[in-house]
């Protein structure tokens, strides 16, 4: 047989079993080498079963990881698309954009830009490197582009983060919720249009949210639903006042006004 004809198994195997024929009717083969050639066909032929049953292994699993992958893929799509009604909207309202979206990340964040060709991703079944990706616009002039460090502002990641957080509210249920200097690096319109969303949700859902923050801003809106805790230095504090253009220190005793509050309550309970 020529090695042409070597083209698949079956034929190989006629060729093996040929030689084998051709071995047997040789005087001088040694009994131990062809003992050897022996043991190494079986142990051919039971490698190529255990591959054989590798690789339908194999396409089973990969027909499982396919079938979960999908699943996982369009809940998390079904989640974010929800998620991301609240967030546009959010964003609607500064006249500014946001969107959101789920799958393998861009390979460099401080150049993505939302549905860019040219922007270049993780590889599909790459999974460490999947997640959601927040994207925002707050100038007219640019583009909506990934959140990240180098991209935009402080005050513009502040927002966004708390925009974010408010959006996933339908989705994300808790007891509580401790948002700690959130508008700190916001100016004061990205502050006030935080606050009234975050008051606004919070009137609507059985989560209790508590802000810690050094300042607020004035006439904020605020509801029966809202208490405000302040934390004072000690007792006594002393600001200055304007009278008739001069500066006045005054000072205001909090035990004293502690007291009166209590007693007003008091009497008005009786």
């Amino acid at each position: 047989m020529e090695k042409n004809d070597l083209h698949d198994a079956d034929s190989i195997n006629i060729q093996i079993e040929h030689c084998r024929r051709q071995l047997k009717d040789c005087d001088d083969i040694d009994d131990k080498a062809f003992e050897e050639f022996e043991a190494t066909s079986k142990q051919q032929k039971e490698i190529e079963k255990n591959i054989a049953s590798l690789k339908d292994d194999m396409n089973l699993l990969i027909a499982q990881n396919r079938d979960k992958k999908r699943i996982w893929i369009d809940t998390m799509g079904k989640i974010i698309h929800n998620i991301e009604g609240n967030f546009r909207n959010h964003f609607d309202k500064m006249d500014c954009q946001g969107r959101l979206t789920f799958g393998p990340l861009p390979r460099d964040l401080g150049s993505a830009e939302y549905n860019d060709p040219s922007t270049e991703y993780f590889d599909e079944d790459d999974f460490a490197n999947y997640g959601i990706m927040i994207w925002v616009q707050f100038r007219k002039e640019s583009k909506l582009k990934q959140l990240s460090t180098g991209t935009q502002s402080g005050g513009e990641r502040s927002v966004s983060t708390m925009l974010y957080l408010l959006s996933m509210q339908p989705v994300s249920r808790s007891p509580f919720r401790l948002i700690d200097e959130i508008n700190q690096g916001m100016d004061n319109r990205n502050e006030r249009l935080i606050f009234n969303a975050l008051g606004s949700i919070a009137e609507n859902c059985k989560t209790q949210y508590m802000i810690i923050t050094p300042k607020l801003l004035k006439d904020l809106p605020y509801t029966k639903n809202m208490a405000m805790n302040i934390v004072h230095n000690g007792q006594h504090y002393a600001m200055r006042t304007n009278d008739k253009g001069k500066a006045q220190r005054t000072t205001i005793n909090f035990m004293k006004a502690i007291e009166g509050e209590k007693k007003r309550l008091a009497e008005a309970a009786l």
